[in-house]
């Protein structure tokens, strides 16, 4: 996803959320200045690690924050692939771990990990799918 659109989202959530930029950090346990410094463009990137705190800050998933299925009237083309090795890295991850979920919570996650890797030229993101399990799922 372009870093606009992500600078974008977040802005306007941080508007719809009547929060500052100091004040979404400071919930969120992030590192001061770490989203603003992101918005300003003085870094370029986030970490999994506030991209997740920020997301739980702004009542959204992660993947909304860098998905770009936010914008109205936009339809990505289907990616069955990475919807389908995102399934699997679930599956695995609940097998090695003995987890029970609800088929909803499976294909929820999967969802996130698919929306985060979409543009991952046709592959799932590993660093993303092994840290995004190992935090929701550890909980």
């Amino acid at each position: 996803m372009p870093q606009e659109d992500m600078k974008n989202i977040i802005k306007v959530l941080l508007e719809e959320k009547h929060l500052s930029i100091g004040k979404a950090e400071r919930l969120g346990g992030i590192g001061s200045g770490a989203v603003r410094n992101f918005l300003l463009g003085k870094t370029k990137n986030l970490s999994f690690d506030t991209i997740n705190a920020l997301a739980s800050v702004l009542g959204c998933s992660p993947a909304r924050l860098i998905s770009q299925d936010h914008k109205a009237g936009t339809f990505l083309p289907w990616k069955c692939k990475i919807f389908l090795d995102a399934l699997l890295k679930v599956d695995s991850f609940i097998t090695e771990n003995k987890k029970n979920m609800l088929t909803k919570d499976v294909i929820e996650l999967a969802n996130e990990i698919y929306q985060f890797s979409y543009n991952n030229d046709d592959h799932v993101n590993e660093e993303f799918s092994q840290w995004f399990l190992r935090d929701r799922m550890m909980k």
